[in-house]
């Protein structure tokens, strides 16, 4: 009976030495994920706390954007609507060198795109022809020729001020070479 108490006793500190083994294998597995999971969660801090820095570093060339805009004697209001700027601007009055004629085009609503897209509007078109909104822009689509390469790569910088300011001087210009039609099909400007 002593042996089998014997056995029994050195089979169960056995067990409990087998238990401890593996209690202290865990232990050092879980110590280990748990480094893993604090460098983790250092990293994802340190990309959030980044995000947050450029979050706000945006917001402030954002405001700055909407600032700069609006100085623009040209523009008349501005808004943000579906990841678009959008910019009205006063009625666009275009000089006929040929003859020396000024003609009402009307105000514009510029819509810019973060996606590149740029839509011309005539809010009060005095053209005879309705989709044609300026001598260079037809159904909202402007001809920019040569300027576009050069905006898109500002809407792509965010340099949307300076994008504005393309797109305002370009609706200040009449090229007849390159226009979609004369510029008498505007009405003329009273002076």
């Amino acid at each position: 009976m002593l042996e089998q108490a014997k056995r029994a006793v050195g089979s169960f500190v056995d067990q409990l030495s087998k238990d401890l083994a593996r209690l202290e294998e865990r232990s050092n597995q879980l110590s280990r994920e748990l480094v893993q999971v604090t460098r983790s969660q250092q990293q994802l801090q340190k990309m959030l706390s980044d995000k947050e820095e450029r979050l706000t570093s945006l917001e402030e060339h954002l405001q700055e954007t909407f600032r700069e805009t609006l100085s623009q004697p040209e523009v008349r209001s501005l808004d943000w609507k579906d990841e678009a700027l959008v910019v009205e601007t006063t009625p666009v009055i275009l000089l006929d060198a040929s003859s020396g004629r000024r003609h009402l085009v009307g105000p514009m609503r510029v819509t810019i795109s973060l996606d590149g897209g740029i839509v011309i509007n005539n809010l009060e078109n005095t053209g005879a022809r309705p989709y044609w909104d300026h001598p260079h822009v037809q159904n909202g689509l402007p001809c920019l020729g040569n300027l576009k390469p050069g905006l898109l790569k500002l809407i792509g910088q965010l340099e949307l001020s300076l994008a504005v300011r393309l797109l305002l001087d370009f609706l200040a210009v009449y090229d007849p070479e390159t226009a979609y039609g004369p510029l008498d099909l505007w009405q003329e400007a009273k002076p």
